[in-house]
């Protein structure tokens, strides 16, 4: 809905700070079979958003009071950033 009322067509994040790592989400686990995918499993960031807390808490905050339009989310189309009215 969020992107409809911006008038965009699709969402991106864009990554300004340079948080790339070689970091996996899974690294920590051993079975055989999440080391040989490890090569196409998700990485993680230096930092917050793109670092996983696996925080119940945490997590209810940010997706519950913290703003959308956060510099990470990069609105996209036609009419991006264009309120449309309702």
């Amino acid at each position: 809905m969020r992107l409809q009322a911006l008038g965009g067509t699709s969402i991106s994040k864009v990554d300004r700070a340079a948080n790339g790592t070689d970091d996996g989400v899974v690294d920590e686990l051993s079975s055989g079979y999440i080391r040989r995918a490890k090569d196409i499993m998700p990485r993680q960031g230096r930092d917050f958003p793109w670092r996983m807390v696996m925080d119940y808490k945490h997590d209810k905050k940010v997706l519950l009071s913290d703003p959308i339009e956060d510099g990470i989310l990069q609105f996209s189309g036609a009419t991006a950033g264009t309120p449309v009215p309702t």
